[in-house]
């Protein structure tokens, strides 16, 4: 019997209507056509699932508890798009329900480590954000002592007042806003405009600009931006299907920022010039939802061949294992004998985990100090392997400095051209390092990431 060429086409395809983290990073919520599901960041973990009628356009949940915050939207919305919705996974049902006179569109931030009481809001005028400082929540009475002792007094003091006021107005971006992000502390701000090539970070207290970061040249929407937990780097994502991951200290400490061959010169030349590029990025692959059967099994999906995807991305801590030896040797100045000396406790390595709005769940590693970045590879190749390996895949490879002396101008023009047309934000003059995938799961239709 002869067979023709034929394919395998979903005709539903899997289709999640938002992802959200909350505000550390350690879970998040998915919406979909058909109700809602909470997990664990890392690792991967199921928490609650719940059908319901009715569509959704935004959910969150509140850390661990049994909240999660609702809105309506899509062809069938459950709710108005106007009102927030407080669902009590315990009980079932809704709670709570806040209703405003527009649309719920989610442009705030708000500081959420014990004792910041900052929220940060779209002003009224365009580019402009609003800093409103929340009166403190009252603090929890102290135990009691035990009877046979007196109760002694605090010998700390409460912090004094600021000698001057904070600044309630930061004048941002000459258009309107599209991103506003907060750190848990409050002490930074981060802004993004419709234009989507700048990213500025501000001083809550002084109001004065922090750090200027260049996404890239031409137009994007920004998705979002994420402060790491201890403040030190942010990730941005965009339409491009990029995540870009920026310094925002000069410790020394690990890459620094790109910056052109030219910024030398930032006094003499365009502000383009004195710009600050990201040190690290990763391209997401985009899947294909058209998989021919006579396609050979070791050729992956064209990344340029589909739509870039949407995606939310997060900030992990993962704990960083013990050498296999478990202690090491080290040799004192004063004694030539050696000792044990444990290795250092409670090391965490941070890592990044991205949600893609087709079902992707990607955790990324941050390249170290000591990568090349002329060999590490960009993106990994869907085999459908969801085991916790380092995935590459070697049409993705950066080319590095060495491949200047090609023997082919010709073709190295028309490489030179696809990496343009593949990384539409980079800029051209310093190499840049490349996050690493270290574990892949897909979305399923029937237990969602398992």
């Amino acid at each position: 019997m002869h067979l023709a060429r034929h394919s395998i086409s979903s005709t539903n395809p899997i289709s999640i209507v938002d992802a959200r983290f909350d505000a550390d990073c350690k879970y998040f919520a998915a919406a979909t056509p058909h109700g809602f599901g909470v997990y664990k960041t890392w690792p991967l973990k199921l928490m609650r699932k719940r059908d319901l009628t009715g569509t959704l356009s935004k959910v969150l949940p509140l850390h661990a508890t049994n909240i999660v915050f609702l809105v309506g939207g899509g062809r069938n919305p459950r709710y108005p798009p106007n009102k927030v919705i407080f669902w009590d996974e315990a009980i079932g049902k809704e709670v709570v329900e806040l209703e405003f006179k527009e649309q719920v569109r989610g442009l705030i931030a708000m500081a959420t480590a014990p004792g910041s009481t900052l929220l940060a809001v779209p002003g009224r005028q365009i580019g402009h954000v609003q800093l409103i400082r929340l009166p403190p929540c009252p603090s929890k009475p102290l135990p009691s002592p035990p009877p046979d002792r007196l109760p002694q007094q605090s010998t700390s003091r409460s912090p004094p007042p600021p000698t001057k006021h904070p600044v309630s107005i930061i004048v941002a971006h000459t258009t309107s806003l599209t991103t506003i992000g907060l750190p848990p502390s409050g002490s930074l701000v981060s802004t993004t405009s419709s234009r989507g090539t700048l990213i500025r970070v501000w001083d809550t207290k002084t109001g004065k600009l922090v750090r200027e970061l260049r996404r890239g040249s031409d137009y994007a929407i920004i998705y979002g931006v994420s402060f790491r937990q201890d403040e030190r780097e942010v990730c941005v994502w965009s339409d491009k299907g990029t995540v870009h991951l920026f310094k925002l200290n000069d410790t020394g400490e690990g890459a620094s920022n790109r910056q052109s061959t030219f910024s030398p010169l930032k006094n003499y030349l365009h502000k383009y010039f004195s710009s600050q590029w990201s040190y690290a990025h990763y391209r997401l692959p985009s899947s294909s939802k058209h998989i021919a059967l006579t396609a050979a099994s070791g050729q992956g999906p064209d990344p340029d061949a589909a739509e870039e995807e949407r995606c939310t991305v997060g900030w992990i801590e993962v704990p960083v294992e013990p050498p296999a030896s478990g202690k090491q040797l080290t040799r004192t100045k004063s004694s030539s004998s050696q000792r044990n000396v444990p290795p250092p406790q409670n090391n965490v390595e941070y890592q990044l985990v991205a949600l893609t709005y087709s079902g992707g769940w990607y955790r990324l590693s941050v390249p170290s100090v000591s990568t090349n970045p002329a060999s590490i590879p960009s993106s990994a190749s869907e085999t459908g392997s969801t085991s916790a390996r380092r995935l590459s895949s070697p049409a993705a490879i950066q080319r590095g400095p060495s491949s200047i002396t090609s023997s082919r101008p010709t073709e190295k023009g028309k490489e030179r051209a696809r990496n343009k047309e593949r990384n539409p934000d980079d800029e051209p003059d310093r190499p840049r390092r490349d996050c690493i995938l270290v574990e892949f799961k897909r979305f399923g239709r029937w237990d969602g990431w398992m």
